[in-house]
């Protein structure tokens, strides 16, 4: 035999050993459509209710997708670990928002919400996030159930 059938024949195997074999396509593929499938699952999961509560806090339905990201506060409201009789002193504080469970927050009504959803279907429908300013208004909680256990959500 020659040289370059020798070195063809090598370069073939080397090839051959970091190409993907056909029992890895079909493996890839399979776990490619199961993990397509969970990711429609889940941004289906909300539904068409897309809203958005004003306060810069949008509901997509797609919460189960997103990863807890702390971000720094843009105000300082101040604190009152809930005291009920602090309410009006948060309340007077531009951006400032206040429920009983999270205190005086610069929160969207979506963020208080969704910090009850690690709690009970009874304590996510008694918060009430109170908002002062010239448009104060009260925003209200709601539980919905699902594949993924009780999510709080803001209630329209």
């Amino acid at each position: 035999f020659g040289s370059s059938v020798l070195g063809s024949s090598r370069a073939f195997q080397v090839a051959a050993k970091h190409a993907i074999r056909p029992s890895q396509d079909r493996s890839m593929a399979a776990a490619m459509r199961l993990l397509l499938l969970a990711c429609l699952a889940a941004v289906s999961y909300g539904g068409n209710e897309t809203s958005c509560d004003g306060s810069g806090g949008c509901d997509d339905g797609a919460s189960l997708l997103a990863l807890p990201v702390q971000q720094a506060a843009t105000t300082d409201c101040p604190k009152t670990h809930g005291d009920i009789k602090q309410k009006d002193k948060c309340l007077a504080v531009s951006n400032c928002a206040w429920s009983k469970y999270s205190g005086c927050r610069d929160w969207s009504d979506s963020k208080f919400c969704h910090a009850q959803s690690d709690t009970t279907t009874e304590r996510c429908e008694s918060e009430e996030i109170h908002h002062g300013g010239s448009k104060a208004h009260k925003a209200t909680c709601w539980a919905r159930t699902g594949l993924m256990g009780m999510e709080c959500k803001v209630r329209r």
